[in-house]
């Protein structure tokens, strides 16, 4: 159970129960804690992870699908209370040097070097540090597409996962899923599935949007955008599916 892993204190009991599969699937019944993580109500994922902690669930774990960042901050920690060493370090050493990614970094919301993409950030604000694993990673188009190709077993190359363990991340996982045979899209474990087949995720700062995607047909993009527009992922895929389709003709 996480709340082991992490050795906090508890105000719900039911918060005990939560597992590393509620969190990737977004149904521990954690709320957004959208000031915590984006509006400086936190200055670090450990602390907003006790904050978390000190309040009640909105669900029971398990119950219902609520998509919160606080999961991944929570994964994180995880992951280091597991193995002992910064979150960095695991995923760097575990997952993007065995496929060729060497230049991702976590950083903090003003941490811009040489050659990094500088947006407008609002004083006050540090939602990177607070994020943690939920959005502290920056990366180029091009790293994230080789990370994107490292999941699909049909390329060649190492894979972080197994092709049994991407079937799984790629199911349905909630009791009742947001999506259903009518929408385009529903959300695994860690992952957005889409009906096509195709899956990746998305993400969005105070003015930048980022998203990656995996095509059955073969194409792995990434797409990274100066400004929150479009908001919308679907909107989002359509664009670039469609840039893509009219460069081929």
């Amino acid at each position: 159970m996480v709340a082991q892993h992490l050795g906090v204190p508890l105000t719900d009991p039911r918060a005990a129960r939560v597992t590393v599969r509620q969190l990737l699937a977004h149904t521990s019944g954690f709320g957004e804690f959208e000031n915590e993580l984006f509006y400086a109500g936190s200055m670090s994922c450990p602390h907003a992870a006790s904050i978390a902690f000190a309040e009640a669930l909105d669900a029971g774990p398990g119950k219902d699908f609520l998509y919160s960042n606080m999961n991944f901050c929570l994964l994180g920690l995880v992951v280091e209370a597991a193995q002992g060493t910064p979150f960095q370090r695991v995923v760097q050493r575990e997952v993007l040097r065995p496929v060729g990614v060497t230049d991702m970094r976590t950083a903090g919301t003003r941490d811009v070097r040489a050659n990094d993409v500088l947006h407008d950030v609002a004083p006050g604000r540090t939602f990177m540090e607070t994020l943690g694993a939920a959005g502290t990673w920056i990366a180029t188009p091009s790293d994230i597409v080789k990370f994107g190709d490292s999941l699909d077993p049909a390329k060649p190359g190492a894979h972080p996962v197994s092709r049994q363990t991407l079937a799984t991340m790629r199911k349905p996982s909630s009791p009742r899923p947001p999506g259903t045979p009518r929408r385009e899209l529903w959300y695994g474990l860690g992952l957005m599935v889409w009906r096509d087949g195709s899956f990746g995720h998305t993400g969005t700062l105070e003015n930048t949007h980022a998203m990656f995607l995996v095509r059955p047909d073969g194409v792995t993009w990434a797409v990274l955008v100066s400004g929150e527009n479009p908001w919308s992922s679907l909107e989002l895929r359509g664009m670039v599916d469609e840039a893509l389709l009219a460069a081929l003709r």
